[in-house]
């Protein structure tokens, strides 16, 4: 006997779930350090494991309750291949905390999913000494048990002991710990004494017996509902209470103890049978489809002595032990080779025995017979002293009837599933596998009230149980598998009925009796079963006769017998379970006692299927939820029960296909619906093609749902593709009925096989149809989203229309509609999942402030599914011109190497010479980052002071906190996805550049890294090979302290090949910045942020010969131009120089005389600096003829300085971009001196009353800039200037603005900016506008200046950003802008930034 477990820590507490080595192997294409991985998630489990409450847990005793826990859980796993029935037979419930699972008895815990090991081996793994899995009786309540036991004594002797309710109470010594929550005074109380078996009591007055308690039962409602006429319960209770409890009992309407037989049942705990598919020879033989014609064993031999065919070259594989062998030759023997290398295994031993019985027959055929029947009695005798379940119990009057229909039931062919006909060996035994269905009652009204688990399914079986469902969602499955239950007589709770009828209503006579109806389909029962005697039954065994009636269409269509049998059931009080289609159910549910649906085929139960039956090919199964973990659409294919038998079928014909899992299932299965009418082959393809244009036409008008209109308008005849299985048909609550295809996808495969179809005819007319259909995906958004999959289906074969896909695909780049976002208007590309759609709206968010990082994206985007397409079709060595055309000229980064299915990775090995055609290859990599210092602006912030502003403005305002706390957060998980990362450079990524050909260098390579400090020999090795492949590469190193010391011997070899170096808030060593100065041939160095400075590296910056851009952006660096060498300024070569940050002191003239020596300088900027001599710097800058760019920005220049600068602006007649930012204009000439830059691109102003003051003078000379595409004018302008720019714009100028920054100009009026916006349009470029302003200056916004506002912005097409911090807008405002969006041309990435991120919280005004 079992007792409580007590100890807090339980079996488990240090087990290890997850196997390194199996999830490397399993997730080759990542990346990852697997025991890293494993240890952390360990450790995850450990933490989850002491969490939760260990030891017995009584109230999860029952299966049934365990089962139910799991319909809370987060529906589909994708990587679980346990079913929910089969973790709870094993004493699992679902504890609520994420993944999971514990035993009720000993208190294991497990998270992950094995599906090399089921629940049951697993829990054998990790708590072999748990009692319940080692069967002992620890109270476990098996999920089809009923409340009513065996009476374990006659009435006349239970009479003798237990009258007295003290007696009674005294039988409970031993009670069992499991059920101490039911008190044992209170069953004393309602006439139970204790058996001492289990928990079964037994009614001293009327013998009943009853068992499997649980916390809550009451005794009274149970004895009075299983024995109502006790006459112990009518002397305690009134006819009232006894009415009472029957009705408020859940389930089991109008059945009692006297109509439910009782059975054992097979023993708890015991793991399901290990099913292989290959089970049947038939398909054993099938599989050998593909067996080379090479090799010397005969197929029909191999598949007869239990060989299959794995798919690789002769290699064949044992369905009972696994055993594999290989290397067949012409003198070997099957049988002999099976037996001598396997002589234990199962099925050997089977063919002995067999071979022995069937000679012993032949030779004595009487013996044989007497064999049989003394095997069958020595079974039956034995079986009935262990209890067998296999017992049945019934009338003796019935007896030979029910063993008729037990015996049809347990038949194979009623109990297999031939989805596809008889074309097919594939089926599947309900009897040995069977999955979850999510089942959901509904109530009258057809609106859901709970989902159910099947033994609660089992208990709502009364009157009329209406079962609804789509084609193919498992509704014959649940009625067979009712029957084949019964008949099992292993199932109580359906037990209760005598008989169990099903009947197909599908293709019968109308005028047939109900006996005729049944022994039509009932092999045996002819002559056995009359009218009468149905008759007979039907009258005597009132609510014990179970009707299973599928295939139920309409009421007019079905036998007239059935229609009587439903209309009058309310006399007869049968038990009726009517299968009908969803679109069919309106008219029967007005008779429906109750209403079940069956939803959508769980995932987890369609793995568990294919576990099940590929047990002996765990591989096929890898590749499944391989594929799963990387493509949504895969769930939902997966989740229709025809499609994954369909992937079933075609593996065990093709076990090696190298197709992808959803074309697979979705050709396998309009092949085998076509094979299920092979006479009608011909017709099937006329009408999949009329179909496929009907899904075609569907998809590019957004279209799911088709009238008979839509379908005579393709030609399509409803009842044909009824018929043949590519249509569904649904009439509920319409007037006309609808026709659908019954699953998304299918609907694009048929699109995509007729877009195929049109491209590849002969008749031109067609091909322009289908070039038609092609030219509208034609954006990133429609690639990116569902319409890439017609493609990849239009592509699943060699044909012509690939290459003119392939052709359309690598055109789009160069389109101007790639770019374009709308996509809420097409309702195909919303069927996403919630996932992509975040993802794609925060991509178009990405490349919108991102436009170059856009056209990289896209390019990689368009390569990747053109060469998947190219190689899946086996039309590469056809496309493979176009693709190397479209490698030319294109940025793109290594890591495309190792991407998930490594087409690119594969063509850039068939074809070496397209290592040549990119402009450039990219790698970045990176460490683990540190959080965000928030010291410098909280310290900037604070000198403003805290905002101020009344309650309903109050969301203006979001706490810095909050934004740094998710920005750590987001820190937190990279790093610790980073952290996984096994290898920098792993072997993929450098795989071509090795093999390239005659070892000729391959032009650019970009190499970064982000917070890097050290390379692991594997990668130094590959970084070595990789800069040696290039002939340019820049470095571009931030926070990498030590990188570039670990990675010296990859620079040593390389040194002639660094072209640019970027080092940025990185600290030198002595060897690192020597080994910089070897670079010889260096042309751009670029030195910035928090760092040391890299004073050897200054001090002999003239050893540069070739450098043409300096850029140094150093933190209050002083004295830089101090240790520069004098030499610097002879490197004439010069083009591009920006100083950031640096203080020069007495250095100015040193600054002055490199510029003077610098005549190819065409960018110079100097910024946020105390240099003070600017006539001097104007002067040499003047001389600088090739210069197009200036910035000068937060300088101390007084007015002698700015008349310099004015004065030399106008020998800048080349200047393109202008940027003065935070210079103080005083002086009312100098900014005067515009006009002579009429190239100019770029102009930004700011302070001083010089500026203010001829502000409107200054936006009229921009208006004469015809290149302008960028105007800032910082706390500058007046009211009259700002209308101004208005005005220009409307009269045609400022054509080419794209931007247009007007910050901080806190004296405009707000009337100022409402005539403003009601005037501004006619800007058809303008991308960005900030309007920014500082709090204390903040605008509440009228009603009307927002909507001059918003009607503003639906003038200007290409806007997309709008800065206007310092705005105050309430909820109408927002609701007004967010009304306009939807029907701005930009709505998928137009953006109102208003609110402040704030280090302190405001002061709310109430």
């Amino acid at each position: 006997m079992a007792t409580q477990e007590t100890s807090e820590e339980g079996p488990g507490s240090d087990i290890f779930e997850l196997d390194p080595a199996y999830l490397k192997a399993s997730n080759l294409n990542l990346n990852f350090d697997f025991h890293m991985m494993a240890e952390e998630m360990e450790e995850e489990y450990r933490k989850i494991r002491k969490q939760l409450q260990r030891g017995f847990n009584s109230t999860m005793r029952s299966e049934a309750k365990r089962l139910k826990t799991f319909l809370s859980t987060p529906p589909d796993n994708f990587n679980s291949t346990w079913a929910p029935s089969e973790m709870a037979t094993n004493g699992f419930y679902h504890t609520g905390v994420k993944t999971a699972i514990q035993c009720f008895c000993c208190g294991l815990v497990l998270l992950a999913r094995s599906f090399r090991r089921s629940p049951h081996e697993s829990h054998k793994k990790y708590s072999p000494h748990c009692e319940f899995i080692l069967g002992k009786e620890v109270g476990n309540i098996p999920k089809f048990e009923v409340r009513v036991q065996n009476p374990e004594n006659s009435p006349s002797e239970v009479t003798k002991g237990y009258k007295e309710v003290e007696k009674r109470l005294d039988s409970f010594t031993g009670w069992p710990f499991y059920v101490g929550e039911v008190q044992p005074a209170l069953l004393a109380d309602a006439g139970f004494f204790f058996t001492g078996i289990k928990d079964t009591v037994q009614c001293f007055a009327c013998a009943g017996s009853l068992g499997n308690w649980e916390e809550g039962d009451d005794p009274w409602k149970e004895h009075a509902k299983w024995f109502p006429k006790c006459e112990f319960l009518q002397q305690k209770k009134s006819s009232d209470e006894i009415k009472e409890y029957i009705q408020n009992y859940c389930g089991f309407v109008g059945v009692t103890s006297l109509s439910c037989a009782i059975f054992s049942f097979e023993p708890v705990g015991a793991s399901e049978p290990n099913l292989n598919i290959y089970e049947e020879e038939g398909l054993r033989m099938e599989s050998f489809e593909t067996w080379p014609q090479e090799a010397h064993a005969d197929p029909t031999t191999l598949a007869k002595f239990g060989f299959f065919y794995t798919g690789e070259k002769d290699i064949v594989q044992c369905f009972s032990c696994g055993g594999r062998l290989v290397n067949w030759e012409e003198t070997d023997d099957p049988w002999t080779e099976h037996a001598k290398v396997f002589p234990q295994q199962p099925y050997i031993k089977h063919i002995l025995k067999t071979s022995f019985d069937v000679t012993k027959q032949k030779q004595n055929p009487g013996a044989w017979k007497d064999l049989i029947l003394t095997n069958q009695s020595f079974e039956i005798t034995l079986a009935l002293f262990l209890h067998c379940p296999f017992i049945v119990v019934a009338f003796d009057e019935h007896e030979e009837l029910q063993k008729k229909l037990r015996g049809a039931y347990d038949d194979i062919k009623f109990r297999k599933m031939f989805s596809f006909g008889n074309s097919s060996q594939f089926a599947i035994d309900l009897k040995l596998l069977f999955g979850d269905l999510s089942i959901t009652s509904k109530n009258i009204n057809n609106l859901p009230l709970q989902l159910l688990v099947l033994p609660e399914v089992f208990e709502t079986f009364h009157s009329i149980t209406v079962l609804e469902g789509e084609a193919g969602s498992g509704k014959t499955a649940l009625l067979r598998k009712t029957a084949i239950l019964w008949a099992s007589g292993c199932c109580p709770i359906v037990s209760r009925f005598k008989f169990v009828f099903y009947l197909s209503l599908s293709c019968r006579e109308r005028d047939q009796s109900l006996a005729e109806l049944i022994c039509n389909q009932v092999v045996g029962l002819k002559g056995l079963l009359t009218e009468d005697s149905l008759k007979n039954i039907c009258q005597q065994l009132t609510n014990e006769v179970l009707f299973l009636l599928d295939d139920y269409d309409e009421m007019n269509a079905a036998p007239r017998v059935i229609q009587d049998l439903i209309l009058k059931n309310y006399l007869n009080k049968h038990c009726l379970v009517i299968a009908v289609r969803t679109n069919r159910v309106g008219e029967i549910r007005q008779y429906a006692s109750a209403i079940l649906s069956i939803e959508e085929f769980p995932l987890t139960s369609t793995l568990f299927l294919l576990r099940k039956l590929f047990s002996q090919n765990a591989a096929f199964l890898e590749r499944v939820l391989v594929q799963l973990s990387s493509d949504s659409t895969m769930h939902s294919i997966l989740k229709t029960p025809l499609f994954a038998v369909a992937l079933a079928k075609y593996w065990t014909q093709s076990p090696n296909g190298s197709m992808t899992i959803d074309t697979i299932i979705l050709k396998a299965y309009v092949l085998y619906s076509s094979l299920k009418y092979p006479q009608k082959s011909d017709h099937f393809k006329t009408v999949l093609s009329a179909c496929g244009e009907l899904a075609l036409q569907g998809l590019f008008k957004s279209c799911f749902e088709f009238s008979k209109e839509d379908l005579s308008e393709v030609g399509v005849n409803g009842d044909d593709a009824l018929w043949f299985g590519l249509l569904s048909k649904f009439t509920a609550q319409r007037l006309w009925p609808l026709y659908k295809f019954f699953h998304l996808s299918f609907q694009e495969f048929l699109a995509g096989l007729r877009m195929s179809e049109l491209l590849g005819s002969d008749v031109q007319e067609d091909v322009e149809k289908g070039l038609q259909y092609l030219q509208q995906i034609n954006t990133f958004v429609k690639i990116t989203g569902r319409y890439q999959y017609v493609l990849r289906y239009a592509c699943s074969s060699p044909v012509k229309a690939v290459l003119k896909i392939i052709s359309h695909l690598l055109s789009l780049l160069s389109g101007k509609e790639s770019c374009e976002w709308c996509s809420e208007n097409d309702a195909y590309l919303q069927q996403a999942s919630a996932l992509q759609l975040m993802q794609q709206q925060l991509a178009i968010a990405y490349f919108s402030l991102y436009p170059k990082q856009y056209h990289i994206q896209f390019t990689e985007i368009l390569l990747k599914l053109a060469t998947e397409l190219a190689y899946q079709s086996d039309m590469v060595s056809a496309c493979a011109p176009m693709l190397l055309q479209f490698l030319s000229g294109k940025e793109l980064y290594l890591d495309l190497f190792d991407s998930d299915k490594k087409f690119i990775h594969r063509f850039f090995l068939d074809y070496p010479e397209s290592l040549y055609l990119p402009s450039r290859f990219k790698k970045i990599i990176f460490g683990k980052e540190e959080h965000s210092d928030l010291s410098i602006p909280e310290t900037s912030y604070s000198k403003l002071g805290v905002p101020v502003v009344n309650k309903e403005h109050a969301s203006a305002f979001k706490h810095m906190n909050d934004f740094i706390q998710k920005r750590n957060e987001h820190v937190d998980l990279c790093n610790s996805v980073r952290g996984l990362y096994l290898r920098h450079l792993p072997d993929p990524l450098i795989a071509p550049f090795l093999q390239r050909k005659y070892h000729k260098k391959v032009p650019h390579l970009t190499f970064k890294a982000v917070c890097v400090h050290s390379f692991p020999p594997q990668d130094l090795q590959n970084l070595t090979a990789l800069f040696s492949a290039f002939d340019h590469i820049k470095l571009n190193l931030h926070h990498c302290g030590s990188l570039i010391e670990s990675i010296k011997p990859a620079i040593e070899q390389n040194l002639g090949s660094f072209r640019i170096c970027s080092i940025s808030s990185t600290d030198l060593s002595a060897v690192e910045e020597n080994l910089l100065l070897s670079l010889s041939s260096l042309e751009s160095l670029k030195v910035k942020g928090k760092m040391l400075i890299p004073e050897t590296l200054f001090v002999n910056l003239d050893k540069y010969a070739f450098l043409k851009e300096l850029i140094v952006d150093l933190c209050d660096a002083q004295f830089i131009f101090d240790i520069i060498p004098e030499d610097f300024k002879n490197l004439h070569k010069i083009e591009k120089l920006l100083i950031y940050n640096v203080q020069f002191k007495s250095s100015c003239p040193r600054l002055v005389e490199f510029i003077q020596n610098f005549q190819n300088l065409s960018v110079f900027h100097l910024k946020n600096s105390d240099f003070s001599a600017l006539g001097a710097l104007m002067e040499a800058l003047s001389s600088c003829k090739m210069l197009t760019e200036i910035q000068l920005t937060g300088l101390p220049f007084g007015d002698e300085d700015l008349f310099s600068l004015a004065a030399a602006l106008p020998n800048l007649t080349g200047l393109k971009v202008l940027d003065l930012e935070r210079l103080n204009f005083i002086n009312k000439e100098a900014s005067e001196a515009l006009n002579s830059l009429v190239n100019l691109e770029e102009l930004s102003l700011t302070i001083g009353e010089g500026i203010s003051h001829k502000s409107k003078l200054i936006v009229q000379q921009c208006s004469h800039f015809p290149n302008l595409r960028k105007l800032e004018l910082n706390e500058c302008l007046n009211d009259e200037a700002l209308l101004e720019i208005a005005k220009i714009a409307d009269d045609g100028g400022f054509q080419n603005l794209e931007f247009l920054l007007l910050r901080t100009n806190h004296n405009i009026t707000e009337e100022a900016w409402r005539n403003f916006f009601q005037i501004l349009s006619n800007m058809p470029k303008l991308h960005k506008v900030d309007f920014f302003r500082i709090f204390t200056h903040q605008i509440k916004c009228q009603a009307a200046t927002v909507k001059s506002f918003v009607q503003c912005v639906s003038r200007l097409p290409s806007l997309s950003i709008i800065s206007m911090i310092g705005w105050l807008f309430d909820e109408e405002d927002l609701k007004m802008f967010d009304i306009m969006k939807k029907h701005h041309p930009q709505s998928n990435r137009l953006e109102l930034t208003w609110k402040w991120t704030w280090p302190v919280s405001p002061i709310i005004n109430e």
